[in-house]
């Protein structure tokens, strides 16, 4: 079960890589921001993989991404982040 912090968390993930993604799409350079919610996300994967919980993410997106899912360097990514979002929102968590 998500923590009501943790919820919370996961809502700034959502937004704020839908805003990277509208950002990006229009243009604008979105590292910083998608590095800042890849650390987010990071936290938020590691409390959740020690409390028990398997967050799957593909065979392909772990290829692609060239590094572990236990690692910031796999959140710093738009398609990372947009699958946790999706991966922990498909959970039964609540």
């Amino acid at each position: 079960m998500l923590t009501a912090a943790q919820s919370k968390i996961l809502m700034e993930i959502a937004l704020e890589t839908l805003t990277a993604q509208t950002d990006f799409n229009n243009g604008k350079d979105v590292i910083a921001q998608i590095d800042a919610t890849g650390e987010k996300a990071h936290k938020l994967y590691t409390e959740l993989v020690n409390a028990g919980e398997t967050i799957g993410f593909s065979p392909i997106m772990k290829k692609n991404r060239g590094v572990k899912p236990n690692t910031l360097k796999f959140f710093q990514h738009l398609h990372a982040l947009q699958d946790f979002v999706g991966i922990v929102n498909s959970l039964d968590l609540n």
